[in-house]
Protein backbone atom coordinates (compact mmCIF):
# COMPACT_ATOMS: atom_id res chain seq x y z
CA UNK A 1 0.00 0.00 0.00
CA UNK A 2 1.11 3.22 -1.09
CA UNK A 3 1.25 6.45 1.24
CA UNK A 4 0.09 9.73 0.07
CA UNK A 5 3.54 10.64 -1.03
CA UNK A 6 6.10 7.97 -1.82
CA UNK A 7 8.86 7.04 -4.20
CA UNK A 8 9.07 3.96 -6.45
CA UNK A 9 11.88 2.56 -8.59
CA UNK A 10 11.17 1.63 -12.48
CA UNK A 11 14.12 -0.79 -13.94
CA UNK A 12 14.04 -1.80 -17.75
CA UNK A 13 16.77 -4.14 -18.08
CA UNK A 14 17.91 -5.76 -21.73
CA UNK A 15 20.57 -7.84 -20.36
CA UNK A 16 20.59 -11.13 -21.26
CA UNK A 17 20.16 -14.61 -19.05
CA UNK A 18 23.99 -15.13 -18.22
CA UNK A 19 26.37 -13.36 -16.50
CA UNK A 20 29.15 -14.35 -19.62
CA UNK A 21 29.76 -16.94 -22.06
CA UNK A 22 28.49 -20.41 -21.33
CA UNK A 23 31.93 -21.45 -20.04
CA UNK A 24 32.56 -18.30 -17.77
CA UNK A 25 31.02 -17.23 -14.48
CA UNK A 26 31.58 -19.97 -12.16
CA UNK A 27 30.70 -18.30 -9.08
CA UNK A 28 30.03 -14.89 -8.09
CA UNK A 29 33.44 -14.14 -7.74
CA UNK A 30 35.01 -15.31 -10.74
CA UNK A 31 36.37 -12.48 -13.01
CA UNK A 32 34.66 -13.79 -15.63
CA UNK A 33 31.85 -13.11 -14.68
CA UNK A 34 30.44 -10.31 -17.02
CA UNK A 35 26.27 -8.46 -16.55
CA UNK A 36 23.67 -10.52 -17.07
CA UNK A 37 20.06 -10.53 -15.29
CA UNK A 38 21.33 -11.49 -12.05
CA UNK A 39 23.95 -8.78 -12.47
CA UNK A 40 20.65 -6.43 -13.09
CA UNK A 41 18.62 -8.00 -10.19
CA UNK A 42 21.56 -7.47 -7.79
CA UNK A 43 22.33 -3.68 -8.69
CA UNK A 44 18.32 -3.05 -8.52
CA UNK A 45 18.11 -4.60 -4.91
CA UNK A 46 20.39 -2.74 -4.00
CA UNK A 47 19.62 0.65 -5.13
CA UNK A 48 16.07 -0.18 -3.48
CA UNK A 49 17.79 -0.11 -0.16
CA UNK A 50 19.97 2.69 -0.72
CA UNK A 51 17.13 5.03 -2.27
CA UNK A 52 14.87 4.00 0.84
CA UNK A 53 17.42 5.61 3.21
CA UNK A 54 15.78 9.10 2.64
CA UNK A 55 11.86 7.60 2.70
CA UNK A 56 13.16 5.86 6.05
CA UNK A 57 11.52 2.39 4.56
CA UNK A 58 13.93 -1.23 4.37
CA UNK A 59 13.66 -0.94 0.64
CA UNK A 60 11.34 0.93 -2.04
CA UNK A 61 8.80 -0.86 -4.27
CA UNK A 62 10.34 -1.79 -7.68
CA UNK A 63 9.03 -3.25 -11.04
CA UNK A 64 11.34 -4.45 -13.18
CA UNK A 65 10.45 -5.23 -17.11
CA UNK A 66 12.79 -7.51 -18.40
CA UNK A 67 13.22 -7.76 -22.26
CA UNK A 68 13.02 -11.81 -23.53
CA UNK A 69 16.25 -13.20 -24.44
CA UNK A 70 16.30 -14.60 -28.26
CA UNK A 71 19.79 -13.94 -29.64
CA UNK A 72 22.28 -15.75 -26.93
CA UNK A 73 24.28 -18.72 -27.73
CA UNK A 74 23.00 -19.96 -24.21
CA UNK A 75 19.11 -19.29 -25.55
CA UNK A 76 20.45 -21.32 -28.87
CA UNK A 77 21.95 -24.26 -27.67
CA UNK A 78 20.09 -24.87 -24.27
CA UNK A 79 17.31 -28.00 -24.69
CA UNK A 80 14.59 -25.79 -24.11
CA UNK A 81 15.69 -23.12 -26.49
CA UNK A 82 13.13 -19.60 -26.14
CA UNK A 83 11.47 -21.37 -22.97
CA UNK A 84 14.94 -21.25 -20.74
CA UNK A 85 14.15 -17.85 -20.37
CA UNK A 86 10.96 -18.86 -18.43
CA UNK A 87 13.19 -21.22 -16.24
CA UNK A 88 15.41 -18.49 -15.27
CA UNK A 89 13.35 -15.32 -14.88
CA UNK A 90 10.15 -17.00 -13.39
CA UNK A 91 11.14 -20.03 -11.75
CA UNK A 92 14.40 -18.46 -10.24
CA UNK A 93 14.07 -15.04 -9.77
CA UNK A 94 10.25 -14.46 -10.04
CA UNK A 95 9.66 -11.83 -12.72
CA UNK A 96 5.95 -12.11 -13.46
CA UNK A 97 5.58 -10.50 -16.66
CA UNK A 98 8.22 -10.13 -19.74
CA UNK A 99 8.36 -7.65 -22.84
CA UNK A 100 9.25 -8.69 -26.24
CA UNK A 101 8.51 -7.63 -29.87
CA UNK A 102 5.64 -8.99 -31.76
CA UNK A 103 7.87 -11.75 -34.01
CA UNK A 104 7.26 -13.73 -30.75
CA UNK A 105 3.84 -14.21 -31.57
CA UNK A 106 4.88 -16.90 -34.76
CA UNK A 107 7.56 -18.01 -32.90
CA UNK A 108 5.64 -21.08 -31.44
CA UNK A 109 5.28 -24.09 -34.26
CA UNK A 110 2.02 -24.17 -33.68
CA UNK A 111 1.26 -20.82 -34.77
CA UNK A 112 3.80 -20.66 -37.83
CA UNK A 113 4.51 -22.71 -41.07
CA UNK A 114 8.03 -21.34 -40.57
CA UNK A 115 9.33 -22.31 -37.25
CA UNK A 116 9.62 -25.40 -36.11
CA UNK A 117 10.20 -24.89 -32.37
CA UNK A 118 7.61 -26.07 -29.96
CA UNK A 119 7.95 -23.03 -27.02
CA UNK A 120 4.65 -23.95 -25.08
CA UNK A 121 6.91 -23.78 -22.01
CA UNK A 122 7.35 -20.49 -22.19
CA UNK A 123 3.66 -19.38 -22.27
CA UNK A 124 2.47 -19.14 -18.50
CA UNK A 125 -0.11 -17.35 -16.30
CA UNK A 126 2.65 -16.87 -13.90
CA UNK A 127 4.82 -14.70 -16.39
CA UNK A 128 2.75 -13.30 -19.07
CA UNK A 129 4.17 -11.16 -22.03
CA UNK A 130 3.78 -7.81 -22.31
CA UNK A 131 2.82 -5.99 -25.53
CA UNK A 132 -0.02 -3.59 -25.81
CA UNK A 133 -0.33 -3.04 -29.57
CA UNK A 134 -0.92 -6.15 -31.00
CA UNK A 135 -4.60 -8.23 -30.54
CA UNK A 136 -3.40 -11.22 -30.20
CA UNK A 137 -6.19 -13.66 -31.89
CA UNK A 138 -7.70 -16.66 -29.97
CA UNK A 139 -6.68 -19.06 -32.27
CA UNK A 140 -2.91 -17.64 -31.31
CA UNK A 141 -1.20 -20.07 -28.92
CA UNK A 142 0.09 -16.59 -27.12
CA UNK A 143 -3.79 -15.53 -26.79
CA UNK A 144 -4.29 -16.23 -23.20
CA UNK A 145 -0.38 -15.44 -21.91
CA UNK A 146 -0.27 -11.88 -22.93
CA UNK A 147 -1.55 -9.03 -21.25
CA UNK A 148 -1.82 -5.25 -22.76
CA UNK A 149 -1.20 -3.13 -18.98
CA UNK A 150 0.54 -4.78 -16.90
CA UNK A 151 -0.65 -3.62 -13.33
CA UNK A 152 2.48 -3.77 -11.03
CA UNK A 153 0.82 -3.87 -7.47
CA UNK A 154 4.06 -3.39 -5.98
CA UNK A 155 4.63 0.52 -7.19
CA UNK A 156 1.22 0.89 -8.31
CA UNK A 157 2.17 1.63 -11.84
CA UNK A 158 0.58 0.58 -14.96
CA UNK A 159 2.73 -0.35 -17.61
CA UNK A 160 2.41 -0.26 -21.62
CA UNK A 161 5.20 -1.88 -23.83
CA UNK A 162 4.07 -0.36 -27.53
CA UNK A 163 6.95 -2.56 -29.80
CA UNK A 164 8.20 -2.42 -33.26
CA UNK A 165 4.97 -1.75 -34.86
CA UNK A 166 3.71 1.22 -37.10
CA UNK A 167 2.28 4.76 -35.65
CA UNK A 168 -1.20 3.51 -37.03
CA UNK A 169 -1.26 0.99 -34.35
CA UNK A 170 0.58 2.87 -31.85
CA UNK A 171 -1.80 5.63 -31.05
CA UNK A 172 -4.64 4.15 -30.87
CA UNK A 173 -3.77 1.35 -29.22
CA UNK A 174 -1.55 3.87 -26.48
CA UNK A 175 -5.28 5.30 -26.41
CA UNK A 176 -6.47 2.20 -25.90
CA UNK A 177 -4.93 1.88 -22.79
CA UNK A 178 -4.77 4.98 -20.89
CA UNK A 179 -8.32 4.58 -21.26
CA UNK A 180 -8.64 1.89 -19.74
CA UNK A 181 -6.58 2.45 -17.00
CA UNK A 182 -8.59 5.79 -16.17
CA UNK A 183 -11.43 3.38 -16.26
CA UNK A 184 -10.32 1.17 -13.90
CA UNK A 185 -9.01 4.89 -11.72
CA UNK A 186 -12.77 5.98 -12.09
CA UNK A 187 -14.13 2.62 -10.58
CA UNK A 188 -11.59 2.32 -7.58
CA UNK A 189 -12.85 6.13 -6.80
CA UNK A 190 -9.51 7.18 -6.44
CA UNK A 191 -10.72 9.83 -9.50
CA UNK A 192 -14.17 11.82 -10.53
CA UNK A 193 -15.78 10.25 -13.12
CA UNK A 194 -15.01 11.74 -16.44
CA UNK A 195 -17.56 12.48 -18.99
CA UNK A 196 -17.95 8.52 -20.06
CA UNK A 197 -17.36 7.12 -23.54
CA UNK A 198 -15.20 4.28 -24.99
CA UNK A 199 -14.07 2.92 -27.99
CA UNK A 200 -13.42 -1.10 -29.16
CA UNK A 201 -9.64 -0.68 -28.02
CA UNK A 202 -10.74 0.22 -24.50
CA UNK A 203 -13.16 -2.94 -24.75
CA UNK A 204 -10.12 -4.97 -25.81
CA UNK A 205 -8.22 -3.79 -22.60
CA UNK A 206 -10.65 -4.47 -20.09
CA UNK A 207 -9.64 -8.24 -20.61
CA UNK A 208 -6.19 -7.29 -18.40
CA UNK A 209 -6.48 -8.39 -15.11
CA UNK A 210 -6.59 -6.44 -12.78
CA UNK A 211 -9.82 -6.36 -9.93
CA UNK A 212 -11.45 -3.00 -9.07
CA UNK A 213 -12.45 -2.02 -5.79
CA UNK A 214 -14.58 0.71 -4.44
CA UNK A 215 -12.96 2.78 -1.48
CA UNK A 216 -15.56 4.85 1.11
CA UNK A 217 -12.16 6.72 1.48
CA UNK A 218 -9.46 6.79 -1.14
CA UNK A 219 -5.95 7.26 -1.36
CA UNK A 220 -3.58 6.26 -3.65
CA UNK A 221 -3.33 2.71 -2.94
CA UNK A 222 -6.49 2.75 -5.04
CA UNK A 223 -4.81 4.22 -8.21
CA UNK A 224 -2.49 3.42 -11.04
CA UNK A 225 -0.19 5.69 -12.86
CA UNK A 226 -0.35 5.39 -16.42
CA UNK A 227 3.84 4.34 -17.97
CA UNK A 228 4.52 3.95 -21.54
CA UNK A 229 6.96 2.07 -23.23
CA UNK A 230 7.84 3.60 -26.80
CA UNK A 231 10.19 0.13 -28.26
CA UNK A 232 10.06 1.58 -31.82
CA UNK A 233 11.68 3.22 -34.97
CA UNK A 234 13.58 6.27 -33.50
CA UNK A 235 12.13 8.62 -36.07
CA UNK A 236 8.30 7.46 -34.97
CA UNK A 237 8.99 8.78 -31.48
CA UNK A 238 8.72 12.49 -31.98
CA UNK A 239 5.17 11.80 -34.01
CA UNK A 240 4.21 9.69 -31.02
CA UNK A 241 4.76 12.09 -28.23
CA UNK A 242 2.94 14.83 -30.34
CA UNK A 243 -0.29 12.41 -30.02
CA UNK A 244 0.18 11.83 -26.73
CA UNK A 245 0.33 15.31 -25.53
CA UNK A 246 -2.78 16.13 -27.70
CA UNK A 247 -4.97 13.81 -25.44
CA UNK A 248 -6.96 15.32 -22.36
CA UNK A 249 -5.18 15.65 -19.47
CA UNK A 250 -7.21 12.94 -17.77
CA UNK A 251 -6.10 10.45 -20.05
CA UNK A 252 -2.60 11.54 -20.57
CA UNK A 253 0.37 9.04 -19.23
CA UNK A 254 2.07 10.17 -16.24
CA UNK A 255 5.72 9.38 -18.20
CA UNK A 256 6.71 7.34 -21.48
CA UNK A 257 10.11 5.89 -22.17
CA UNK A 258 11.75 5.78 -25.44
CA UNK A 259 14.00 2.98 -25.38
CA UNK A 260 15.84 3.58 -28.53
CA UNK A 261 16.71 6.94 -27.62
CA UNK A 262 15.82 8.76 -30.71
CA UNK A 263 15.45 12.19 -28.79
CA UNK A 264 18.87 13.09 -27.55
CA UNK A 265 17.26 16.46 -25.97
CA UNK A 266 15.52 13.79 -23.22
CA UNK A 267 17.95 11.51 -22.24
CA UNK A 268 17.39 12.92 -19.07
CA UNK A 269 13.73 12.52 -17.73
CA UNK A 270 12.34 16.35 -18.74
CA UNK A 271 8.77 17.30 -17.97
CA UNK A 272 7.31 18.25 -21.60
CA UNK A 273 3.62 19.92 -20.84
CA UNK A 274 2.35 17.49 -17.72
CA UNK A 275 4.07 14.35 -19.20
CA UNK A 276 7.76 13.47 -18.55
CA UNK A 277 9.60 12.03 -21.21
CA UNK A 278 12.78 9.75 -21.15
CA UNK A 279 14.40 8.79 -23.75
CA UNK A 280 17.57 7.10 -23.18
CA UNK A 281 19.03 4.35 -25.64
CA UNK A 282 18.81 0.84 -23.43
CA UNK A 283 21.64 -1.83 -24.45
CA UNK A 284 22.09 -4.89 -22.77
CA UNK A 285 25.12 -4.06 -20.76
CA UNK A 286 24.08 -1.26 -18.73
CA UNK A 287 22.02 -0.65 -15.43
CA UNK A 288 18.68 1.46 -16.16
CA UNK A 289 16.43 2.56 -13.26
CA UNK A 290 14.24 5.67 -13.05
CA UNK A 291 12.90 6.73 -9.73
CA UNK A 292 9.29 8.10 -9.30
CA UNK A 293 8.45 9.97 -6.63
CA UNK A 294 4.20 10.58 -6.61
CA UNK A 295 1.46 12.43 -4.56
CA UNK A 296 -1.97 11.92 -4.87
CA UNK A 297 -4.64 14.18 -6.22
CA UNK A 298 -8.30 13.80 -5.78
CA UNK A 299 -9.47 14.94 -9.33
CA UNK A 300 -6.42 13.16 -11.67
CA UNK A 301 -5.43 10.66 -8.65
CA UNK A 302 -1.93 9.74 -8.78
CA UNK A 303 0.41 12.30 -10.27
CA UNK A 304 4.15 11.85 -11.07
CA UNK A 305 5.79 14.88 -9.80
CA UNK A 306 9.36 14.11 -9.80
CA UNK A 307 11.74 12.17 -11.98
CA UNK A 308 15.46 10.66 -11.28
CA UNK A 309 17.22 8.58 -13.97
CA UNK A 310 20.13 6.35 -13.03
CA UNK A 311 22.61 4.36 -15.24
CA UNK A 312 25.61 2.36 -14.34
CA UNK A 313 27.80 -0.44 -16.22
CA UNK A 314 26.69 -4.07 -15.35
CA UNK A 315 30.68 -5.05 -15.06
CA UNK A 316 32.37 -5.47 -12.85
CA UNK A 317 29.66 -5.43 -10.31
CA UNK A 318 30.93 -4.17 -6.75
CA UNK A 319 31.10 -6.18 -4.09
CA UNK A 320 28.73 -4.99 -1.82
CA UNK A 321 26.08 -5.56 -4.35
CA UNK A 322 26.73 -9.46 -4.74
CA UNK A 323 24.35 -10.43 -1.90
CA UNK A 324 23.26 -14.40 -0.91
CA UNK A 325 20.52 -14.28 -3.95
CA UNK A 326 23.07 -13.14 -6.36
CA UNK A 327 25.62 -15.73 -5.21
CA UNK A 328 22.87 -18.20 -5.24
CA UNK A 329 21.60 -17.19 -8.48
CA UNK A 330 24.74 -17.52 -10.37
CA UNK A 331 25.34 -21.05 -9.05
CA UNK A 332 21.99 -22.13 -10.71
CA UNK A 333 22.84 -20.29 -13.94
CA UNK A 334 25.77 -22.32 -13.71
CA UNK A 335 24.28 -25.36 -14.21
CA UNK A 336 22.20 -24.04 -16.46
CA UNK A 337 24.64 -22.71 -18.38
CA UNK A 338 26.26 -26.53 -18.04
CA UNK A 339 22.72 -27.99 -19.37
CA UNK A 340 23.40 -26.05 -23.01
CA UNK A 341 26.87 -27.30 -23.15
Amino acid sequence: MLNTTTAVLLATSWAPLLSGLLHQCLNADDPSCNGGVAAFSAMLRHHSKLEAQDNQNDALPFAHIQLLDKDSAFVHMHPLGLSVNRLILNGLMGLDVFASSPSILLQNNLDSGVSSQDISYLQTHDMPLLISNVGVPPSNSWHPYTKAVHFDTETRLAILSLSMSTEALNVPAAMGGLRYIRKVNEENGCVKPSSSYHTLLSDYFSHSNVTTTRAEETDSSNCWLPIVYHSDKGDQFASFLTAMLALPRHHRPAMIIDTAGSLKEYEEPTLVDGIWVASPRLNSRTFFQHKLEMSYDAVFGLQLDYVEFTSAALSPLPDEMKDETYRSEILALKRAADEAL
